[in-house]
């Protein structure tokens, strides 16, 4: 009859089917779920952890607005420390040479806070602003 390697998978192949029948059967109408206000760490040293660690700790996430992912990346540098920057949907908005002094880490992590929060808040601001009915118009002169 049939070998127990391919009984093995059609058991995976039917319990996969009736358990996601998606994974097979693509939907149109399927539902989209997305998550905003994440904070990526791409960080690799002790630096940047504790940057990170000092970000996270000061970050509020600004009320009202939506669709936004901040990721922290770094490049280390030996013997002075890291360059630890911070990009907002994949947008470059804050870089700085960071020692590994724990005073230092904390102030440049307040100051990324705060400077990404100024730039959510001009976009949010640039994006409501384009949506107003007084820009909006037919394109007919």
């Amino acid at each position: 009859m049939y070998s127990k390697k391919i009984l093995k998978y059609f058991r995976i192949f039917s319990l996969l089917f009736f358990l996601y029948p998606s994974l097979i059967f693509s939907q149109t109408d399927s539902l989209e779920i997305e998550i905003d206000g994440l904070i990526i760490d791409y960080t690799i040293s002790n630096v940047g952890r504790d940057f990170f660690d000092n970000f996270y700790s000061v970050w509020e996430a600004p009320y009202g607005i939506n669709d936004y992912n901040i990721s922290i990346s770094e490049k280390p540098l030996p013997n002075i420390g890291s360059i630890v920057s911070a990009d907002v949907n994949d947008t470059p908005v804050f870089s700085k040479v960071v020692n590994p002094r724990g005073e230092t880490i904390e102030n440049a992590a307040t100051e990324a806070a705060e400077i990404i929060l100024d730039y959510l808040i001009k976009l949010n601001d640039a994006k409501s602003e384009l949506d107003n009915e007084d820009l909006s118009g037919s394109g007919i002169y």
